[in-house]
């Protein structure tokens, strides 16, 4: 079976039962609303973090600072510049 990732535009309490119900190995969220203590709770519950769609360098680099694995971007010059 391939690895997949649960797509969740807001992240609420239930999202690792959710995670597990489906086998995801990740989750992917809206950027604008994840929070910091959110962003720890997932990854430390050892799941990778993908966040869309952020076209701000620095939010992306204050959302990678968080634990954040990937940048779903349609800007990646920006953001690329901003993470260097």
């Amino acid at each position: 079976m391939a690895a997949r990732a649960l797509l969740l535009d807001e992240i609420k309490d239930d999202w690792r039962a959710r995670a597990e119900a489906v086998g995801a190995v990740g989750i992917n969220t809206n950027g604008k609303r994840l929070t910091a203590p959110r962003a720890v709770e997932i990854r430390q519950a050892g799941y990778a973090l993908s966040v869309y769609t952020i076209n701000d360098g620095a939010v992306a680099k204050a959302l990678v600072g968080m634990g954040v694995d990937c940048v779903i971007t349609d800007a990646p010059d920006t953001v690329l510049a901003a993470l260097a």
